[in-house]
């Protein structure tokens, strides 16, 4: 009998509040969000090519969907992945000045 392949570990953030998923909707009126309207919106300082090389990396770990397995299918973002990653460097901004601010208080 073989040994069964290890399986990769996925670390999905956490769920995203519903203010933020709603507020998105309004934006984008999707809950799949074209690639090319997230970057325009939210990443504008990076061209269309070196966006598509970091989304889905360490750098930028949003998940991106086709819904064709066509090299030329449409991508997308879900609106829900989308959202958890706002509130994770939202999260990561508070926590960062919290640090700067203590370091200042001694």
């Amino acid at each position: 009998m073989s040994q069964p392949e290890p399986q990769l570990q996925l670390h999905l953030a956490p769920q995203a509040k519903a203010s933020t998923v709603t507020m998105l909707y309004q934006i984008f009126g999707e809950v799949l969000i074209p690639l090319e309207d997230v970057r325009s919106r939210y990443f504008r300082n990076l061209n269309s090519e070196r966006f598509g090389q970091i989304i889905g990396t360490e750098r930028l770990p949003i998940p991106v969907t086709t819904l064709d397995d066509s090299r030329k299918a449409m991508q997308y973002v879900e609106i829900h992945h989308l959202a958890a990653h706002i509130e994770q460097c939202t999260q990561q901004a508070v926590e960062d000045l919290g640090k700067r601010l203590n370091k200042q208080d001694e």
